[in-house]
């Protein structure tokens, strides 16, 4: 039984649909190595996926803001090669989910922090474009926040009543571009950034999914 709540599902992608988290880390320790800076431990090396890059190396490191768009820029310039862009999972069960959500009639859109050429090469070489056209990233400058992304989305797709949109993501960005927008927010827990429900709950989610057959549950009420 379908009860659709939504027409219009906007989707982060790291930590969300993919899990990015070997290609980032590889390239983001093949240029902290470059730049001679200290790596540090795994778990603080997730915690640079999800938000941009330059301001995750500017808190690493305490680095000028030149400095870290330097690093940042490196880093692409690494990233976009396939050993690293391509070296990503997509999460089980979400082919399923954009199935159920296409035959629900609801339009997909995907706003991410990833810059947008590196996000449309890498989602349509792991099949979302058969999905949605509606892909939209961060500008070469870094210089987008989350909200401006999920907006510049949502207008493409022609949402213009904004209580018929959600956006899911896994982490505080996320949680705060779908406030900024006005949009209602769905938290996942099985990505890299909220590891509980009461992380997320800080961002007044309609729920917590931690499976993508939980974010099913949530938007059409199927399980």
């Amino acid at each position: 039984m379908s009860s659709r709540r939504f027409d219009y599902v906007v989707f982060d992608l790291d930590g969300t649909l993919l899990d990015t988290r070997a290609g980032i880390i590889a390239a983001a320790i093949y240029i902290m190595d470059k730049y001679k800076m200290p790596i540090p431990t795994r778990d603080v090396l997730e915690g640079i996926i999800g938000p941009p890059i330059q301001e995750s190396f500017c808190k690493l490191f305490d680095l000028s803001d030149e400095k870290a768009i330097e690093m940042a820029n490196a880093f692409r310039d690494v990233y976009i090669s396939e050993e690293y862009l391509l070296n990503a999972v997509p999460y089980e069960g979400i082919f399923d989910l954009f199935d159920s959500l296409k035959k629900s009639g609801v339009t997909i859109g995907i706003a991410t922090y990833k810059r947008e050429d590196l996000a449309k090469q890498l989602l349509c070489k792991k099949g979302f474009d058969k999905y949605t056209e509606y892909i939209f990233g961060s500008d070469f400058e870094g210089k987008l926040k989350k909200s401006d992304i999920i907006l510049t989305c949502l207008d493409n797709m022609g949402c213009k009543d904004y209580s018929k949109a959600v956006y899911i993501g896994d982490g505080k960005s996320d949680g705060t571009g779908a406030i900024t927008v006005g949009i209602v927010f769905l938290a996942v827990t099985y990505g890299f950034g909220f590891k509980t429900i009461e992380e997320a709950q800080k961002f007044d989610p309609i729920g917590v999914a931690d499976s993508c057959t939980g974010i099913r549950e949530i938007i059409l009420g199927q399980n």
